[in-house]
């Protein structure tokens, strides 16, 4: 149980990361 909730940090993390990593792409873009 609480290593699964680690791993569900992880996750989040990764996604915040990769949300804001696709966001500056876009600024880049425009």
């Amino acid at each position: 149980m609480k290593r699964k909730k680690k791993l569900l940090k992880q996750v989040k993390k990764k996604i915040k990361e990769e949300k804001q990593t696709l966001i500056l792409k876009q600024a880049l873009k425009n």
